[in-house]
């Protein structure tokens, strides 16, 4: 099967995997297919058929050939042309979702900016080039008022012990260790209003949420830094309070350097090294469970030095495990994150164009390890461990789509996976959005109108042809937050899309190449990155009773 593209069959999209084994993506199924060298061949010659008259499909192909292709059709596979529709746009499915949101949903966190001010100028920060060209959402002075963030924390404890209300009790146990209420902490740089940051969590500790049979110690508190403002005072206030703790970090300085700067335009390497340093010598076990780095991907780096950085960095026993909490910097965890050149949305990062975890694999092959050992020295390579994190998410969203998510809609419930106050009181779908289109406010909560009016507009927008014709629809990253721009639910451009597609295109042929010559890395892969996903609370005692767990 040589052809990829059928203008006919849309949908359908092929992929090499192994000598003698093609597999097929349907689209509209959303499964694959591995198929013999027979079974290609006969869809490879029904698809190119297709392309001119359906005459020549029944003269062409034998009889066995055509029942093998009716079966197929019967089970929604290889069905020509687009979809009908990727959602349904009545308003009552809107009103349904709404519905389902306000009763059904799982708040997952709510985050608050503290400050929008920041005492950096990474130069790959939106922020900071909005304030070079002088539009857009930039830097600013202003700070989330005391009220404000505990209408916000407030607004959010009703919400979740209204829906923990709901889990049967025999569950809630483990929908505690899986969703436990969580208030994180953003800014700007949110060290600058440390002082607000305290009153505000020893305000969310002190709701009770006891009576409503939530243990207090079970409230989740985290804070996003650039680190730098650190101090053994803050510290200290952050261990005895369990905060989780992500500082951004882009690895050695000769790269991290280059655009994670002062005001003046210093490096911050030596500070963050610094600071690390004083967290190993306060609380390792801090350090070791509590503390992330994360690491932005951007196109000027040599990711290969940045990778070794480190990977060399790791300590302990914790370098041979399989574990998520596996030690790199010297933390618990490292996660590099996407990038994308808001200076020149065209530009190619070459180093991850060229990226091939297939040859990562042959050279530890080669090596001489096998199964286990062979994945833990894959992962202990961080970029390469972010990509098959990327590859795992095809097969969560493969097949097993939740119903929540059903007929493609890919985005979240709003305000609910993480709704998000800025320092107005607004609030908004989550941080990824440019704060131009909020869904409510602190004060009189989450505005119904105005998110079943962006639900319509999104679903407008995902129903166009270009996106009812597009193969890799379930596993679109574009959600309702990434598509706000100045107060409106715009369309992505062409760039953006041809993006996506190229992506999950690699992460597919990864996926199967490691399938077919790998298989035991899947089964590691399986114990490292699966974690709870749980969307609303149906689909939590759905896990629960078909997982027998009582």
């Amino acid at each position: 099967m040589k052809k990829e593209k059928y203008k006919n069959f849309p949908l359908i999209k092929t992929f090499a995997a192994k000598e003698g084994n093609t597999y097929l993506y349907d689209g509209r199924a959303n499964i694959f297919l591995c198929l013999s060298p027979k079974e290609s061949d006969t869809i490879s010659r029904y698809l190119s058929l297709n392309e001119s008259s359906e005459e020549e499909v029944h003269v062409n192909l034998s009889s066995d050939d055509t029942d093998f292709i009716k079966r197929l059709q019967r089970n929604n596979v290889l069905i020509p042309g687009i979809l009908d529709s990727r959602v349904n746009t009545q308003e009552d499915n809107i009103e349904r979702i709404w519905q389902q949101t306000m009763n059904d949903a799982v708040p997952k966190k709510v985050t608050l900016e503290l400050t929008n001010a920041c005492n950096l100028r990474c130069r790959y920060c939106p922020y900071t080039i909005h304030e070079e060209n002088g539009n857009g959402k930039a830097h600013g002075t202003a700070a989330l008022s005391a009220e404000s963030g505990k209408f916000g924390i407030k607004n959010y404890f009703n919400s979740y012990v209204n829906i923990f209300g709901n889990v049967p009790s025999q569950y809630r146990e483990y929908y505690l260790k899986r969703n436990p209420p969580a208030i994180g902490f953003y800014g700007g740089e949110a060290l600058l209003q440390f002082g607000l940051m305290k009153e505000l969590s020893r305000y969310a500790r002190a709701l009770p949420w006891e009576k409503y049979g939530i243990p207090n110690e079970k409230v989740m508190f985290h804070i996003t830094t650039n680190g730098t403002l650190l101090t053994e005072e803050k510290l200290h206030f952050l261990i005895q309070n369990n905060f989780s703790l992500t500082i951004s970090h882009d690895g050695p300085p000769e790269e991290n350097d280059k655009n994670r700067i002062f005001k003046d335009g210093k490096g911050t390497s030596q500070r963050i090294e610094e600071v690390l340093s004083m967290i190993r010598r306060i609380s390792e076990p801090y350090l070791l469970n509590n503390v992330q780095i994360q690491a932005v991907l951007a196109p000027n780096y040599d990711h290969t030095a940045v990778d070794s950085y480190f990977r060399n960095r790791t300590i302990g026993e914790q370098k041979n495990s399989l574990k998520m909490n596996n030690s790199i910097g010297g933390v618990k965890q490292l996660n590099y994150i996407e990038f994308s050149d808001y200076r020149n949305e065209h530009k190619q990062d070459r180093q991850l164009q060229e990226f091939d975890i297939k040859r990562n694999i042959f050279e530890l092959h080669n090596a001489g390890l096998r199964g286990s050992e062979l994945y833990k020295s894959l992962v202990s390579q961080p970029l390469v461990r972010s990509w098959l994190k990327f590859i795992y998410t095809i097969l969560q969203k493969t097949a097993t789509t939740p119903a929540t998510y059903s007929n493609y809609f890919n985005s979240c419930f709003a305000g609910r996976a993480n709704y998000f106050v800025d320092t107005k009181g607004n609030l908004h779908l989550c941080e990824r959005t440019d704060f131009s289109k909020p869904i409510g406010n602190v004060a009189d909560g989450i505005n119904e109108s105005i998110v079943k009016q962006m639900y319509a507009d999104y679903f407008r927008i995902i129903n166009r042809e270009e996106c009812r014709s597009c193969w890799a629809g379930h596993f679109c990253t574009l959600c309702m937050a990434t598509l706000i721009k100045d107060g409106k639910i715009v369309p992505p451009n062409t760039h953006i899309c041809n993006s996506i597609r190229e992506a999950v295109s690699r992460q597919i042929q990864d996926l199967l190449f490691i399938k077919e010559y790998y298989p035991e890395i899947l089964e590691c892969m399986e114990d490292m990155y699966e974690q709870a996903n749980d969307i609303t609370v149906n689909g939590f005692k759905a896990f629960m009773e078909e997982s027998g767990v009582s």
